[in-house]
């Protein structure tokens, strides 16, 4: 990743995802994830972490066999793994300490057009952490939302066009943490069969 032209962070795992169609119109999933999450300025490699999270997740098509709903709950931690040693972190470590947090998420999708789905979805995480921030003197906790919005457009037999708008807001009871970010992205798809 990148930030305002320079290089910010390296991120690097793997995820893993069960479906079960439990029915025509029902299908339930069991995910995971593990990522790291390196930080390539000197000064920010203090905030290194390691992310696994867990959850589980149901799709239900609609009677039109157009439209579909889905939902998730998940559960998950960030192991602060940074060896950097300062004042604020004589253990190394982030002066946060370690990460636990769950969230959900709700959406849905719908045939506009033979060739396009509607899609929109909205999530909510609940994220608190192990220790006192020395320099705020707080145990910091996080409130994320977030909502997106797009078309999945079917361009010829393998291509997918996917545009997308995503709100997010980020609240924290240490203010430098909350946040207000609009992402706009334009995806492009080709499926080998």
């Amino acid at each position: 990743y990148n930030l305002g032209d320079m290089h910010n962070r390296d991120i690097s795992g793997f995820n893993a995802e069960w479906r079960h169609a439990s029915n025509p119109v029902n299908q339930l999933n069991v995910f995971g994830q593990y990522a790291q999450y390196r930080f390539a300025d000197a000064a920010m490699k203090v905030n290194d972490f390691n992310q696994q999270v867990l959850g589980a997740g149901w799709l239900h098509v609609l009677r039109d066999g157009r439209s579909a709903l889905s939902g998730s709950l998940y559960h998950g931690t960030e192991k602060d793994v940074s060896p950097v040693i300062t004042t604020a972190t004589p253990g190394g470590g982030r002066a946060d300490g370690k990460k636990r947090f769950n969230g959900l998420r709700a959406g849905g999708q719908s045939a506009i057009a033979d060739n396009a789905k509607l899609f929109i979805s909205a999530g909510a995480q609940a994220g608190n952490y192990s220790k006192i921030n020395p320099l705020f003197l707080r145990q910091r906790s996080d409130r994320l939302y977030d909502v997106t919005a797009g078309v999945n457009w079917l361009w010829g037999r393998l291509f997918t066009l996917r545009p997308q708008l995503n709100f997010s807001k980020n609240i924290s009871n240490i203010p430098i943490y909350s946040y207000d970010r609009t992402d706009v992205s334009v995806t492009v798809r080709r499926d080998f069969r």
